[in-house]
C-alpha cells in the first residue's frame, strides 16, 4: 500500500496547478477558493486518505459518512499501514497551518457533503497538544 499512497502524494507535489496554488499561497497567504476544489477533485483519493487516517487515529463517527469512508482502515481493498499514516501525517504536520486554512476553506465554501465537513471541523477544532506526530522513518535503516 506504501507505494499507492506515496504515488498519490508525489501526484500531488508534482502538479502543476498544485505548484502555482502553493506559490500564490506563499505570495499572498491566500487560499483560492476555485484551485482548492479543482485541487480537491484532481486528488480525491489522496484527501479520502486524509480523512480516513483521522478517523482511524482520532475515532471520529462514520455513520453518516459514504460506503467508502465509513471503511476507514482500507483504501481500495488495501489494508493502510503505519507507513502510509506517516506519509500523509507528515505532510499535514509540515505545513500545518496552511492545512487548517484549507479546511477550513473546504467547510466555508462547502466544497465537501456535510458529513464530511463535520469530521473537518472536528479535524480543525483540535489542540496542537492533542494532534499525533508522523513517525521518524528513516529508510537508510
Amino acid at each position: 500500500m506504501i507505494n499507492e499512497v506515496k504515488k498519490l502524494m508525489e501526484n500531488l507535489l508534482n502538479d502543476e496547478e498544485y505548484k502555482e496554488y502553493i506559490s500564490l499561497y506563499k505570495e499572498e497567504s491566500y487560499v483560492n477558493q476555485d484551485m482548492l476544489d479543482s485541487l480537491l477533485k484532481k486528488h480525491l483519493d489522496l484527501y479520502y486518505i486524509f480523512l480516513k487516517i483521522n478517523i482511524l487515529l482520532y475515532r471520529y463517527d462514520t455513520k453518516s459518512l459514504n460506503k467508502e469512508l465509513k471503511d476507514y482502515k482500507h483504501y481500495r481493498d488495501n489494508t493502510l499501514y503505519v507507513d502510509d499514516i506517516d506519509i500523509v501525517m507528515d505532510y499535514y504536520f509540515n505545513n500545518y497551518s496552511r492545512c487548517k486554512k484549507e479546511l477550513s476553506k473546504i467547510i466555508t465554501y462547502k466544497l465537501r457533503p456535510m458529513s464530511e465537513r463535520k469530521i473537518l471541523k472536528q479535524i480543525i477544532d483540535r489542540q496542537p497538544s492533542e494532534e499525533f506526530k508522523p513517525f521518524p522513518f528513516n529508510d537508510e535503516s
